[in-house]
């Protein structure tokens, strides 16, 4: 059977995030995608922007036939759902209590450290009720830096150490659904499909 190659026209700005943007032939299945915090909660802004990343990265890649938001009333073949907790943006700083009174000297202005922290789980499942799981996975995301020059404040640096972050975890969950072979993905879904039916 030949190896046909699917490529996707996208942003070159997009292009760092997506990574390969060829593939062999997709797996031929509906992958639907959700994002959500558990009940502790977090900003949407950040579940929105995981969301929109991740279908952007797995549409890039090819992985899947067809790739959507999960909705409801929509018919999909596979779901992956991404459940974000302990969620926490903060600064460290470098100085001492002492010296912090001083924190305005130019030269004590980037002596802190950005850091973004995030758990993350993965659950690769069929779709609809009741939707049994395939393979999941936990992962914890952490990303930190320190300011490169003086030009780079406290906003700048949460906003990179951010992006760096979902970069990581767009990354590490379009992974989970996309690697193996069709043939052993075709075997897991059936044994899922298996599993499901005899309940």
């Amino acid at each position: 059977m030949s190896s046909k190659k699917l490529c996707i026209a996208i942003p070159l700005l997009a292009l760092a995030l997506a990574g390969p943007v060829c593939a062999a032939d997709p797996f031929p299945y509906h992958l639907a995608v959700d994002v959500a915090f558990d009940r502790a909660g977090g900003p949407d802004t950040l579940r929105q922007t995981v969301l929109s990343d991740l279908l952007l990265k797995l549409r890039a890649d090819g992985c899947y036939s067809d790739v959507s938001p999960y909705k409801e009333a929509e018919p999909a073949d596979l779901l992956l759902r991404v459940v974000l907790s302990q969620y926490e943006e903060h600064v460290e700083h470098d100085l001492s209590l002492g010296a912090s009174v001083q924190a305005d000297e130019p030269q004590n202005r980037n002596q802190f450290t950005a850091i973004f922290t995030v758990r993350v789980g993965l659950d690769f499942r069929l779709a609809g009720d009741p939707g049994e799981s395939i393979r999941s996975n936990r992962i914890a995301v952490r990303t930190q830096a320190r300011p490169r020059g003086l030009s780079e404040d406290e906003s700048m640096m949460r906003e990179r150490v951010r992006d760096e972050g979902i970069f990581d975890l767009v990354r590490s969950a379009a992974r989970h659904v996309c690697r193996g072979s069709q043939k052993k993905l075709d075997k897991q879904v059936a044994q899922a499909r298996e599993r499901a039916g005899s309940r």
